[in-house]
């Protein structure tokens, strides 16, 4: 049997606890499964966990710098690199954006003082030279804002557009979907990865998801759509919305509120 893909879609969403799913060719095997998104989650005083997720007073307006040290640095970035960033980013931020109902905001007066102590921006993008060559890596909403940082390694020939939209996942709260280094998560899609005692997933979970941290995808894919929505909701625009007067510098998807 087979069920035609807009069907599935509204089925998935509209059970939210795993749901389970094989979409690539427009429809869906009973029984198959396509692996999941999940959501980070934290822990609190008192040992009960919650989902790690922009407030929905916070989703419209995520704002973050991008450091001016990238500038400053020529033995491990190069004179353009920033500008690669701020590029890359921005592009990510519209992909989300078009995908859930997110509006990433990209600040370039808050680069001069792009750093956790900076409150005018919610999180930053900033240099760590420690990491390995195009490696990266990025906090999650709930982390206090001292600690928020997407960190971006040594420049190398890595593919920097797919790495924005991985790093730019778990800033909205998703996890890797392979490697989940025992930190706690909650499945929105799909099967549970069953991570081993390191971590590691046991089930081999979507290889096209955009949040498999080893799988050199470069876009999103329909997993990481729906579980974004299931979280996020529909973009705005997706349901005939429009919205005028957009400020100047902004990065997000057309006719957003």
């Amino acid at each position: 049997m087979r069920v035609p893909k807009s069907l599935s879609a509204a089925l998935c969403i509209a059970s939210l606890a795993g749901c389970a799913m094989q979409v690539s060719d427009g429809s869906q095997e009973v029984g198959e499964t396509e692996a999941p998104l999940l959501v980070r989650q934290g822990v609190d005083s008192s040992g009960n966990r919650f989902d790690s997720l922009w407030s929905s007073s916070q989703r419209r307006s995520i704002r973050y710098c991008i450091s001016n040290a990238f500038n400053t640095d020529p033995a491990h970035y190069t004179s353009t690199f920033k500008a690669t960033l701020v590029s890359t980013y921005a592009e990510a931020a519209r992909v989300w954006g078009n995908a859930i109902d997110v509006r990433v905001i990209y600040l370039p007066a808050q680069d001069a003082s792009c750093n956790g102590s900076n409150n005018n921006v919610d999180f930053d993008i900033v240099p760590n030279t420690s990491l390995l060559v195009t490696q990266a890596q990025s906090d999650f909403p709930h982390f206090a804002r001292a600690s928020r940082h997407i960190q971006i390694g040594p420049q190398g020939t890595g593919n920097y557009p797919a790495q924005a939209l991985h790093e730019l996942g778990h800033m909205l709260g998703f996890s890797d979907s392979d490697v989940l280094l025992n930190n706690p998560y909650r499945v929105v899609t799909g099967v549970d990865p069953s991570p081993d005692a390191n971590g590691n997933a046991t089930v081999q979970n979507d290889t096209a998801s955009i949040m498999r941290s080893n799988g050199g995808n470069t876009a999103l894919d329909r997993m990481d759509k729906l579980g974004g929505q299931a979280l996020y909701g529909i973009p705005f625009e997706s349901i005939g919305g429009t919205i005028q007067g957009k400020p100047g510098v902004s990065s997000w998807g057309p006719n957003r509120l």
